[in-house]
């Protein structure tokens, strides 16, 4: 702060000039005025103050720079350019994706597995085992389609998730394509009208297998229910309505051994009867084994053999207890 001092106040002539410096350490500090005699004039200090030369004055919304001391070592360049260390993308970059697999089994309509099926995807093929189970590994993560397919079954393709380093199952079923064949078997089969002939009729047909009464040799085969599931589907009719004993279709029979590939078919049946006797139940089951053929446009039907049983048993018998004595009965005649 500069004070105008008048002649004689300090014994001279001559205006001189006293210059009181603010503290740098703080700028906005007012300093009292020193006190003169009577008569002289006191110029007050600004409310801007004056910062020493080391520091910038600044916006008060924005931090002031750190002043940085002097020092006796090169200037630091305010352009240098950092380069920082590489950064990783994505990890798999360094160590790879991470393969899947594709795992599963392939069956037939009636739930057998299916041996020696092809399954592949892409580049990639495996073949099914003896439990129809596959496992294709070392695939790369996606939406792929997986196709499968096996001589004596219609191909079948579909798509899949792919999901890295995860194991995705896929199983699938394979349908017999239902063509004409070349007559080269006999078959057994049992038929029944009613859902309980009709499990008894196969159970006699199975029977007659495992009793050696048809034995599997040559031609003769048993023909399992499953087998007959997609014929019976492409001929839209029950299995029992294609082998009616009382009215043969000579045109449903045909198609039926085409399709099945059998030159003539020994058909195992079943009828049963539950009367009631006083206290008692007279379960009646009669059982025959017909062999049809198809001679000059015509069904010929000739009964093999057959046998009936008739017990009596309590009348309390539940229907699972009835099933079950039935059941025994035909194994007793086959």
């Amino acid at each position: 702060m500069k004070t105008a001092v008048p002649t004689g106040v300090f014994g001279t002539s001559t205006p001189k000039t006293t210059t009181t410096p603010f503290a740098a350490t703080t700028p906005f500090r007012v300093v009292r005025p020193i006190p003169v005699s009577s008569g002289a004039t006191v110029v007050y200090p600004r409310r801007t103050p004056v910062l020493p030369p080391t520091v910038r004055a600044v916006s008060p919304l924005k931090p002031a720079p750190v002043p940085v001391a002097a020092s006796s070592r090169a200037p630091l360049k305010t352009d240098v350019q950092v380069t920082p260390a590489p950064v990783l993308q994505d990890a798999k970059v360094a160590r790879g994706p991470l393969a899947a697999s594709l795992i599963g089994q392939i069956r037939d309509e009636q739930g057998n597995p299916v041996v020696g099926a092809t399954v592949s995807l892409g580049t990639k093929a495996a073949r099914t085992d003896a439990s129809g189970s596959y496992v294709l590994e070392k695939l790369t993560p996606g939406r792929w389609e997986v196709k499968v397919q096996h001589e004596k079954h219609t191909p079948r393709q579909t798509r899949v998730w792919l999901v890295e380093g995860l194991k995705t199952p896929l199983s699938l079923a394979l349908i017999r394509p239902v063509v004409r064949q070349e007559a080269t078997r006999v078959g057994l089969i049992g038929v029944g009208s009613l859902t309980q002939t009709d499990t008894l009729a196969q159970r006699m047909a199975e029977e007659l297998v495992r009793t050696g009464a048809f034995p599997q040799v040559g031609p003769l085969q048993f023909i399992p229910r499953g087998e007959t599931i997609a014929v019976v589907s492409k001929m839209e009719r029950p299995l029992y309505e294609i082998l009616d004993h009382d009215r043969p279709d000579p045109v449903l029979v045909k198609d039926f051994f085409e399709y099945m590939g059998v030159s003539a078919l020994a058909v195992a049946r079943v009828d049963m009867l539950t009367r009631s006797d006083g206290d008692a139940n007279q379960l009646n089951s009669y059982s025959k084994v017909e062999l049809w053929q198809l001679k000059d446009g015509r069904v010929e039907i000739r009964t093999l053999v057959d046998a009936g049983r008739s017990e009596k048993h309590d009348n309390r018998l539940s229907k699972a207890e009835t099933d079950q004595l039935y059941a025994i009965q035909i194994t007793q005649m086959a």
